[in-house]
């Protein structure tokens, strides 16, 4: 388990660009993988999402191979929302 005051991914573009998302991601993520992350904590953005297990950028739903679930605990009260963020 890996905890960040930023989150890894995130919906709420005002504060977190795709592009600094995918920056983020491709520095950090090989990393994760390297030491089988199983989860990320992130924070700052107050609200709560979680992804499914994410290889690549990608929902890995196999069960055959590893990936990261990603989540944003901030929760400040924000609506449900669906995210799009990832490739499905």
């Amino acid at each position: 388990i890996v905890g960040s005051p930023l989150p890894f991914y995130t919906t709420w573009t005002p504060w977190w660009t795709k592009q600094e998302s995918i920056k983020r991601t491709q520095e950090l993520d090989p990393l994760l993988e390297e030491y089988h992350v199983d989860l990320t904590i992130g924070a700052h953005v107050h609200q709560y999402e979680r992804t499914c297990r994410v290889l690549n950028e990608t929902c890995v739903e196999d069960g055959e191979h590893y990936g990261i679930v990603h989540t944003v605990v901030g929760t400040g009260g924000r609506a449900k929302h669906e995210s799009n963020v990832l490739k499905n």
